[in-house]
């Protein structure tokens, strides 16, 4: 979090948004949050929240095989109506 913010908001929230977030960009659909269960998860007080897993992309040491891999760098997503 921002340090300007300080202490303005409850760190436990911030850190169950978080989880909330990495629940829905899983990498297989079926194991993505539906929209009723966002809406659920963050309505609910509960302390226990599933586990995200794995993410599908990370920023660091990338250890598939780099002949069969793209070189870039960059991903971009265009929605074109």
């Amino acid at each position: 979090m921002d340090p300007l913010l300080g202490d303005a908001f409850p760190s436990n929230e911030a850190l169950k948004c978080i989880q909330i977030g990495l629940l829905c960009v899983q990498e297989r659909a079926v194991d993505r949050s539906t929209m009723s269960d966002v809406v659920a998860l963050f309505g609910s007080d509960t302390t226990s929240l599933p586990v995200p897993k794995q993410p599908a992309f990370s920023a660091g040491t990338d250890h598939r095989n780099q002949e069969s891999s793209s070189i870039n760098d960059v991903t971009v997503t265009m929605i074109i109506l």
